[in-house]
């Protein structure tokens, strides 16, 4: 199965955008920002539960989703100033 990577948009726009979202209703603040990347990593977390739970998935696209889930993993580590400069699963292996 090919990759859909170059069909998705970009992964710090799509979190701009859930910011955005959010802040129809009201700013978020400094600390909620702050524990956004923590949140999406949960959320990464639980997608890869569902997926060796439910899916089967070929080798390649394990390590594709695997990676994936480092970079979500490493964005909650070091949050970056502008979440329009993330992208995922750029790693070429």
């Amino acid at each position: 199965m090919a990759s859909t990577r170059a069909e998705t948009p970009n992964s710090g726009d799509m979190i701009a955008s859930l910011i955005s979202g959010y802040e129809k209703t009201r700013p978020l603040s400094k600390i909620e920002l702050d524990m956004l990347t923590l949140f999406i990593g949960l959320a990464e977390a639980r997608s890869l539960l569902f997926l060796a739970r439910y899916c089967a998935l070929t080798d390649d696209l394990w390590a594709e989703t695997f990676q994936t889930a480092v970079d979500v993993f490493a964005l909650s580590q070091h949050p970056p100033e502008n979440y329009r400069d993330v992208e995922f699963g750029s790693h070429n292996g």
